[in-house]
């Protein structure tokens, strides 16, 4: 079977510029060593390398990759965002703990960023599933609004 170039690889140290097994082949070799315990431990070894060589710069590196991956944003985005909530949650208002940042709060739906939230507001929202209606109805239970009255008075202590 013949297949167009554009189904290879490049490789410029090849004649022809291209690796000699189609991308479909080489992805398939690929997974399959991947797996194995001598791969997984050859890339352990390598992480570690690269962690212990610099803590700090792997580190931040790491941050990197993870607000990209989860989030679609860069550090700079996160640190735009924190320096425009004056370092605060967007809830609640609270400065964070040193050891605590503030977690990038987004829709679970549309992947789009909403903001930075503390520990306790970001896992609150998360209990609610971003439920506008349920919290509605938390807030309106919490001002002693919600359900029949005759609920509040089977809940209430008759007093003496």
């Amino acid at each position: 079977m013949v297949k167009p170039l554009d189904d290879f690889y490049r490789k410029s140290a090849a004649v022809n510029g291209r690796k000699s097994r189609c991308i479909e082949c080489y992805n398939a070799a690929s997974d399959g060593y991947r797996k194995t315990p001598e791969a997984k431990a050859k890339r352990a070894e390598a992480h570690r390398r690269r962690r212990d060589a610099d803590p700090e710069s792997f580190r931040a590196r790491q941050r990197e990759i993870a607000f990209k991956h989860k989030y679609g944003i860069t550090v700079a985005d996160y640190e735009f965002m924190l320096a425009a909530q004056d370092g605060r949650c967007a809830i609640c208002f609270a400065l964070p703990l040193p050891d605590d940042p503030l977690y990038v709060d987004h829709c679970h739906d549309s992947g789009d960023v909403r903001g930075l939230l503390c520990r306790k507001c970001n896992s609150g929202l998360g209990m609610f599933e971003d439920d506008k209606e349920r919290l509605s109805r938390a807030v309106s239970y919490l001002d002693g609004i919600v359900g029949p009255s005759t609920w509040a008075k089977a809940w209430t202590a008759p007093v003496t």
